[in-house]
């Protein structure tokens, strides 16, 4: 379902309050009906009147009621699909433990496979599959020395990110 924006509609008799968590609103409401629904069965008919003709207003069928009009305005950026699929992949990617303690060693310093391979207890094989697996996503670099290869973060993007996960997770709960 998209959500575009709500409507503000004047409803004939007072909206209960317990709808609106108690706060009171007098007889305006923001009113939401999504277009492939009836009216409320509490609401009079007439009260759809408001919505546009194009179907362009989607929401859903409770009614409530934002008092500082954060609900009143459209979103000015919402990420695009394609991009949202790009970021569920890539995040994907990252719901690996293995590949996690990867970069947990790479955020600290660069590192050979067979070096990456002693500290995880992980033969080279699978290390070099999961570090293969991160260079497809850039998340990590390398760089050749003689017959070694050295892997690193990619970019500071990569740290950063790593960082505020981990402090994330470090919060307490509220």
């Amino acid at each position: 379902m998209r959500w575009l924006k709500t409507v503000k509609l004047t409803a004939v008799e007072p909206v209960p309050t317990d709808i609106l968590k108690g706060q009171d609103v007098g007889t305006r409401a923001v009113v939401a009906i999504p277009e492939f629904c009836s009216p409320m069965p509490d609401q009079p008919a007439e009260s759809t009147a408001a919505l546009p003709e194009d179907g362009d207003d989607l929401c859903c069928d409770l009614p409530h009621a934002h008092p500082d009009g954060a609900g009143d305005r459209p979103p000015q950026e919402i990420l695009n699909s394609e991009k949202a699929q790009r970021m569920a992949e890539f995040l994907g990617f990252l719901a690996d433990p293995n590949r996690l303690r990867l970069l947990s060693i790479l955020a600290q310093q660069e590192m050979c496979v067979g070096d990456l391979a002693v500290s995880l207890g992980m033969n080279e094989s699978a290390v070099s599959h999961q570090l293969r697996t991160l260079r497809a996503i850039r998340l990590v670099s390398s760089r050749k020395q003689g017959r070694h290869v050295f892997y690193r973060l990619q970019d500071h993007h990569v740290l950063d990110f790593y960082q505020a996960v981990l402090e994330h997770l470090d919060e307490p709960d509220a």
